[in-house]
């Protein structure tokens, strides 16, 4: 999954957030993250969460932080997993070819497909997860939001160097002609 983020810190701010993120340890509501960054602006953070009983996905996201028009963005790819119904889809379909294979006289390949959707369900699931966690604390911890800024500055200016022509052009004030009020007693 591709990820665009947009950020007002600049890029040395941006690298020290995530470097203070990464040294925090795991509580209760915030998973301890694992990672790296170099100066040139790239990283990878990945969190590691248990999917079911014993069994834990690690799951990275690895991005690079670039400097465009006075806001840093950052473009990074993540593994985004499946949702629950599109893994019930995946499994279902594993299990009808595993029992297609072992009435076709393929007991072996069948027998071994079965097993196989467990191993599939697990990076699906972690991973789908692990995604939204990633993505979400590279948000609060850049304060990114995923659409691109509004340059105020350009458009307040622009406002007001119309204003200003057009409030030259208008007079300070109409006066009505006494012929008007003459003409509408009548």
């Amino acid at each position: 999954m591709q990820v665009t983020l947009y950020t007002e810190k600049t890029i040395p701010q941006s690298l020290t957030a995530i470097s203070e993120r990464l040294h925090q340890k795991g509580t209760s509501t915030r998973l301890a993250m694992d990672g790296w960054i170099e100066k040139s602006g790239s990283f990878a953070v990945s969190v590691t969460t248990p999917v079911i009983g014993k069994f834990s996905r690690t799951t990275r996201l690895n991005g690079k932080l670039e400097r465009q028009s006075g806001i840093t963005v950052l473009n990074g790819t993540v593994a985004g997993g499946v949702d629950s119904r599109g893994r019930m889809i995946i499994i279902g379909a594993l299990i009808i070819i595993a029992v297609a294979l072992i009435l076709s006289g393929n007991p072996v390949l069948g027998a071994v497909l079965i097993p196989a959707s467990f191993w599939v369900y697990v990076p699906l699931k972690g991973d789908y997860h692990n995604s939204a966690v990633l993505v979400g604390e590279i948000q609060k911890v850049l304060k990114a939001r995923s659409t691109p800024p509004k340059p105020a500055r350009a458009q307040s200016s622009a406002k007001a160097a119309s204003r200003s022509t057009a409030a030259a052009k208008m007079p300070a004030m109409l006066f009505e002609s006494d012929d008007d009020t003459e003409e509408d007693e009548e």
